[in-house]
């Protein structure tokens, strides 16, 4: 046995007494061994993959994503005491067992945790960038990157913080857009105003009832109160 593995077996006891794991175990396996042959196949046995759970002391390529999205500062493969204190916390927050154990279930939830941060992370960066542009000169037909109307603002921002290109006028944008109730609009969404049914401009939601915009000719860009009760918001990005 090699120094490396002989010390992640010392770490995982270590760890596993910590948490109180493995009870009964060994006691379950010999009864399982000495209750004779069966005929009934063990669950395990089906032909649906098997999910290898990871435990303290293991190495897995695992260990670094989790400690990412539970923000442990580590990059190490090797599974430590830290990690297990957040899957712990982790797991009861989200109703599970509360062991240090990362299984099937515990993944799929660190899975929806890493895009929820990646949205988190997006709304962000919308925000970053509209900021740094407030104070430049409204424009009409303008689309950055040091002058805007009220689209092109839009369709800049989204492309420089996310990556993603949007249509050019502010009615094509909301019809790509999904929808949204006031009440539940977030930070990045699409705020678009309307008068007589038609979409005659558009702003970036900056939560608490404002907006980041290019207003009109003789403005700047600049964050303000949302000015009308003739809005409608929309999300370019997924709910977090």
């Amino acid at each position: 046995m090699t120094r490396t593995r002989l010390r992640q077996r010392l770490l995982g006891a270590l760890i596993t007494s910590t948490f109180a794991l493995g009870v009964g175990v060994a006691g379950s396996a010999t009864a399982q061994a000495s209750s004779g042959p069966s005929t009934k196949p063990a669950a395990h046995t089906s032909s649906t993959p098997t999910f290898r759970t990871v435990s303290p002391g293991d190495a897995s390529w695992r260990i670094p994503v989790a400690k990412r999205i539970l923000r442990v500062p580590s990059h190490s493969r090797v599974y430590g005491y830290h990690l297990g204190h957040r899957v712990v916390v982790f797991k009861r927050h989200h109703h599970l067992p509360g062991t240090p154990m990362i299984g099937a279930r515990t993944w799929h939830q660190l899975k929806l945790r890493q895009a929820q941060l990646r949205v988190l992370a997006e709304r962000s960066a919308i925000v970053r960038v509209a900021r740094a542009h407030l104070g430049d000169p409204y424009v009409y037909g303008a689309a950055g990157p040091h002058a805007f109307d009220c689209s092109g603002f839009v369709q800049f921002v989204y492309r420089q913080a996310v990556g993603r290109t949007l249509p050019r006028v502010g009615y094509a944008q909301y019809a790509v857009a999904k929808p949204e109730k006031r009440s539940a609009a977030q930070v990045g969404d699409l705020v678009a105003f309307y008068s007589g049914g038609s979409i005659y401009h558009v702003a970036i939601y900056a939560g608490h009832g404002t907006i980041y915009h290019a207003p009109h000719t003789g403005t700047v860009v600049q964050r303000a109160p949302i000015y009308s009760g003739n809005v409608r918001f929309a999300r370019l990005l997924p709910r977090v």
